[in-house]
């Protein structure tokens, strides 16, 4: 996504745009007659004279929202109903704010836009009525020191707004990137495609430790972590051909995975990218980029472009499985994801307090979301943190566990709960305080989960569900402990490596 001022060509979309905004976002608060005032002629009328006032947030898809700043006021900041979630409101009123932006107004009723202003600082200054459309209405005006930076609380990080925006995305994801995300796996079923490699770096790796253990459970193919240091070297690249490679990255920037994903697919290989970035040097190399729609994602702490990589790995995986019950359960994911996002897992941030490290252990696909989260921990709050499968952990690492390492074990699939539970059962004998998350209620003998999760369904996509209440109990935990989790000690949000 960018941002840029508007052009003369830009004023019927932008009309149009308010006009679907203005509908959706009033049709609690104004009459239809009143809606009915305000469509695409108006707002045309209202912005070609205002040209220099108009900020653009656009990507490869089309704009995404505007915003019209005149003398420090916000007349308007509309985002498209399908881009709601993608950060571009978010984008548009920071830019606003950097150029002095000091009062807007709202709707008294409009309660969403005003969670939206006050979760970044926005005081609320004074709630009045005045003659709108033909009658008196309620508005409240917010202000903003000029110049003043906002400190974020624990509830109003972007951490936490990007990880409560996943349902939206997932269900943008359905609209957008499914059809493509099948189409990828069907090509794979028609080229006899029989190894898949993953490639990726940090929480891109984690999604591509999930998608491995997918492919290789339900699709049935030989499954491998692409080397990148491999690519060095073109004569030991022979393997890639009749080989898929996944390229996960949130930037499609970093030098090293960008000379692996070239060298694949000049031995051979189909090279298909789950890239954030609409563009990036990344996808020009791949032969299919499979739209991620989290939107631009602002937190160094990455959240919801972790989800809708694992989201459009697995649909992938449901175009070149067939199997239907999965893809099913992808299209009930954004429902369930918004479950996921309201359990407590305050005991999570409870145990991290104070630890000397944290454990993290699953097995199967859950062993990717043990890695993302001990990765969070790390990032967020500080404290060192490592995953393991709940099997590795009793050969050797199970020596470091103590009373100041608790162990949290994750289950999505009741395949791995026995062997979790033994692990849990271990780490208590050596002082450690133990948590297990699930949401297996209808297994017979299943212990009570301390962190709870949705009724599990039985596919892939209930490996997903622990990440949101996770994240949210970390970024709490982060607060908690004085730290940002915005822009963590020494990390950026681009991270490139050779």
């Amino acid at each position: 996504m960018k941002l840029r001022e508007a052009r003369e060509a830009d004023i019927d979309a932008l009309a149009q745009l308010a006009t679907e905004a203005y509908r959706l976002g009033f049709a609690e608060i104004l009459e239809p007659q009143a809606l009915d005032q305000r469509g695409p002629a108006f707002f045309a009328a209202h912005l070609r004279p205002a040209l220099r006032d108009i900020h653009v947030a656009e990507s490869v898809q089309g704009i995404l929202g505007f915003s019209k700043v005149t003398t420090s006021h916000l007349d308007m900041l509309f985002v498209a109903p399908q881009a709601q979630g993608s950060g571009a409101g978010t984008a548009l009123l920071r830019r606003a704010e950097a150029q002095g932006l000091c009062t807007l107004e709202c709707f008294r009723d409009n309660h969403l836009a005003r969670a939206f202003y006050e979760r970044r600082g926005w005081t609320l200054s004074q709630s009045y009525e005045r003659e709108f459309i033909g009658r008196r209405r309620g508005f409240v005006l917010y202000s903003r020191a000029r110049g003043r930076r906002h400190r974020q609380g624990p509830s109003m990080s972007l951490m936490r707004e990007e990880t409560l925006s996943c349902g939206a995305r997932a269900a943008d994801f359905l609209r957008r990137g499914l059809d493509p995300a099948l189409a990828v796996g069907d090509t794979m079923r028609g080229r006899a495609i029989s190894r898949i490699e993953m490639l990726g770096r940090g929480s891109s790796s984690h999604a591509g430790t999930l998608l491995r253990y997918a492919f290789a459970a339900q699709g049935g193919l030989s499954v491998s972590a692409a080397m990148p240091s491999l690519a060095a070297n073109p004569a030991s690249m022979p393997h890639m051909r009749q080989c898929a490679l996944l390229a996960i990255s949130q930037s499609g920037r970093s030098p090293d995975l960008l000379r692996y994903a070239g060298a694949a697919r000049e031995a051979g290989a189909y090279v298909v990218g789950i890239i954030n970035a609409d563009e990036s040097p990344l996808g020009g190399m791949v032969e299919h980029q499979i739209p991620c729609c989290a939107g631009v994602e602002l937190a160094v702490v990455a959240t919801k472009s972790v989800v809708m990589s694992m989201l459009a790995g697995l649909g992938v995986l449901a175009g070149f499985s067939g199997d239907r019950l999965l893809l099913g359960s992808l299209r009930d994911l954004p429902a369930r994801l918004e479950q996921a996002a309201a359990c407590d897992w305050s005991a999570l941030g409870r145990a991290i307090a104070g630890a000397r490290a944290v454990y993290f252990i699953g097995r199967g696909a859950d062993l990717g979301i043990a890695k993302e989260l001990a990765l969070k921990v790390a990032e967020a709050v500080g404290v060192p943190a490592l995953a393991f499968s709940s099997a590795e952990i009793l050969h050797g690492p199970l020596a470091a566990v103590s009373a100041q390492t608790p162990v949290i074990g994750v289950v999505s699939d009741a395949h791995g709960l026995a062997s979790v539970l033994t692990a849990l059962e271990r780490a208590r004998g050596q002082g450690a305080l133990t948590l297990l998350a699930h949401g297996l209620v209808r297994i017979a003998g299943t212990p009570p989960p301390q962190l709870v999760l949705p009724e599990a369904v039985g596919t892939l996509a209930d490996a997903l569900l622990p990440l949101l209440p996770a994240y949210l109990a970390i970024e709490a935990a982060a607060a908690a402990a004085g730290r940002d989790p915005d822009q963590p000690f020494g990390l950026s949000k681009v991270t490139q490596t050779l």
